[in-house]
């Protein structure tokens, strides 16, 4: 009998790649980019590619700007159509910001989904995932 094996999940604190400015309080794209793209590198040569981003008690937060900036270069930052990313969140209006980050990156074919519930969200990340939208047949 085969036993089903939940893959590796890595889980990421907000404050582990969100970098601001300390004179001005603003967030550094730049580093917090560098910082990111370091963090997905890492797993990737792990051989992990669940990523649970923890942005609950997160003093901080990325303008729409901001946020459309990273999701723009998901790529470049290292994430491809074979990650999954679960974005954890509570307060409403930050999860309705975590829920179009998701669609944002699902418009690029990356599976990134917000959640306010870390069991769903953990749920997400152990999902086999189907084929790509191109090659599913009707």
């Amino acid at each position: 009998m085969l036993e089903h094996v939940q893959p590796e999940v890595r889980i990421v604190t907000v404050r582990e790649f969100l970098q601001s400015d300390m004179r001005t309080g603003e967030i550094d794209l730049g580093r917090t980019r560098r910082l990111l793209a370091a963090i997905v590198n890492e797993s990737m040569q792990r051989g992990v590619y669940r990523v649970m981003i923890d942005a609950r008690g997160n003093p901080t937060g990325l303008s729409t700007p901001d946020i459309f900036e990273l999701v723009a270069d998901a790529e470049s930052l290292g994430f491809t159509p074979r990650h999954r990313v679960a974005i954890l969140r509570v307060r409403p209006e930050a999860l309705q910001r975590a829920k179009y980050i998701g669609a944002l990156a699902g418009s690029k074919g990356l599976s990134v989904r917000a959640f306010d519930d870390y069991e769903a969200a953990l749920a997400f990340l152990n999902e086999t995932p189907g084929p790509p939208p191109a090659t599913r047949k009707a």
